[in-house]
């Protein structure tokens, strides 16, 4: 009887890690998409930023350096967008 009572507990013991198993993994693929929704959302938001910079900034140098201005107008704002973008939405949520 002693080695039934020990078996039982022994077949006990791992359906509990099983189940905590199943519960972190779980939470885990909840946790992944979350984040890879969060992700998506700062990306678009930092792309959105990027274009919106380089087209003002890059228009701002047109204006007064010509087309050398341009190019290097649009790249900085194209990088301070980016960068503002993400930002400003991290702030948002």
């Amino acid at each position: 009887m002693k080695e039934d009572e020990e078996r039982s507990k022994g077949s006990q013991e791992p359906k509990e890690d099983i189940q905590s198993e199943g519960f972190v993994k779980e939470t885990a693929r909840e946790v992944g998409k979350e984040l890879i929704s969060q992700s998506k959302l700062t990306l678009k938001w930092a792309l959105g930023g990027a274009v919106v910079g380089a087209l003002a900034l890059g228009g701002v140098g047109f204006w007064f350096l010509g087309m050398s201005g341009l190019g290097v107008g649009a790249l900085i704002g194209g990088v301070l967008g980016g960068f503002l973008g993400g930002w400003l939405y991290m702030q948002i949520s």
